[in-house]
């Protein structure tokens, strides 16, 4: 392979930015919704649709990704990516009907799929854990920055669609400029493309299997334990709104911190150890949560949100090591297919088992979602013979 050391530091710094959009449209999402559903007299429900447009959009381009970078290059599908998610942005932005708005956030899931798969594609074959950690980390910075930027459009100004617009005219800056870059796609050696760095021995497809199991896992854990800490802690264990909020903002400061600290001193771990030691805190943190012990189970849900911080970058970051460069590209994107499926099953199927039991079956499911990937993992580092 061909490293992109030339071009790195200027490369970097925009799929930085455009993993900073990646943040700014999902956390912006959430906040729109309620103007969203206004202006175009919907009910609630309805939400559900956009979820299914997003998250249709992202499963689609994980599918798709690898197979379209091993034709045009990584850095080229990037700006695909940014194309498409920009369009749909664009459509949101003038949305004049409630199907413009699904198509317009089904383009956002598409390019925004595109964009995450390749970027951490690219950021994999050419860097180790510390650049994984910046590019996760940007993504929380603008995770945050999205909600309020939609919250100041629409308390100033009434106006939701147009922090769809400014996202979008950032992002076609970021176009132009990556745009220049389009030559510096990562190329793979004749040598490389059987190369196994750590999986000798290991047949490559069923170790892919195993890790888009695992990833399906850990995102439906990580995704259902952040949209139901708030519900659990306020309603099933009766706890007082303020300390609620912040338990469950805890969640989320935790995975961010988490992943700054990674960007920082990523490159002095050992990640094959970091993942096993921080599985086995989740394990531990998501026992303390279901057990509750004198009713302060809730104060695990901010380790729980640390121990998951580095999980997604590090395992990202190793697929290389595991089934070679040749095979990266199309892995990574069976790998967020996978993360699609986890984050829109597991919080469905908590909100179900609710209904019916109470809230109160989320540490459980939870806890058994954060086994059952601990295990796989240790299946993984088996079978690739990662030395420990």
């Amino acid at each position: 392979m061909v490293r992109t050391r030339l071009a790195a530091p200027t490369l970097f710094a925009l799929v930085l930015a455009v993993y900073a959009m990646l943040g700014l449209a999902d956390g912006a999402t959430g906040t729109a919704w309620p103007s969203i559903r206004d202006a175009f007299n919907r009910t609630d429900s309805s939400f559900g649709l956009i979820f299914v447009a997003l998250s249709g959009g992202y499963m689609v381009a994980g599918i798709a990704s690898g197979h379209i970078a091993d034709r045009i290059g990584t850095v080229t599908t990037i700006i695909v990516g940014v194309v498409v998610s920009t369009i749909g942005l664009g459509l949101l932005a003038v949305s004049a009907t409630w199907w413009m708005v699904l198509a317009g956030f089904a383009g956002l899931g598409l390019g925004n799929g595109l964009g995450d798969a390749s970027g951490n594609t690219w950021v994999a074959l050419n860097f180790g854990p510390r650049h994984m950690g910046m590019l996760h980390a940007a993504y929380g910075v603008g995770a945050s920055i999205g909600p309020v930027l939609m919250s100041v459009l629409i308390v100033v100004f009434d106006w939701w669609r147009g922090s769809f617009a400014i996202i979008g005219i950032i992002q076609l800056t970021v176009m132009v400029l990556l745009f220049r870059k389009r030559n510096y796609n990562t190329r793979h050696s004749a040598a490389e493309e059987n190369e196994f760095l750590a999986s000798r021995g290991a047949a490559p497809r069923r170790v892919t299997i195993e890790l888009v199991t695992w990833f399906a896992l850990y995102v439906g854990a990580e995704v259902a334990a952040g949209q139901w800490a708030f519900t659990l802690l306020s309603e099933g264990r009766g706890y007082d709104h303020g300390l609620a909020t912040a338990l469950a903002a805890g969640y989320w400061i935790g995975m961010t911190a988490g992943r700054f600290g990674m960007a920082s001193f990523g490159n002095r771990i050992d990640p094959e150890r970091l993942l096993w030691e921080v599985s086995l805190i989740a394990v531990v943190a998501s026992a303390f949560l279901w057990s509750d012990p004198f009713g302060v189970g809730g104060f695990a849900i901010p380790v729980i949100g640390l121990a998951f911080s580095v999980m997604f970058p590090l395992a990202m970051g190793r697929t290389p090591h595991y089934l070679g460069s040749e095979r990266t590209s199309r892995v990574v994107g069976y790998q967020f297919a996978g993360s699609s499926i986890g984050a829109t099953t597991l919080p469905a199927l908590i909100g179900v088992l609710a209904d019916t039991h109470g809230v109160g079956v989320a540490p459980p499911v939870i806890l058994a979602t954060v086994v059952a990937m601990t295990v796989l993992w240790g299946v993984i580092r088996r079978e690739t013979r990662v030395a420990q």
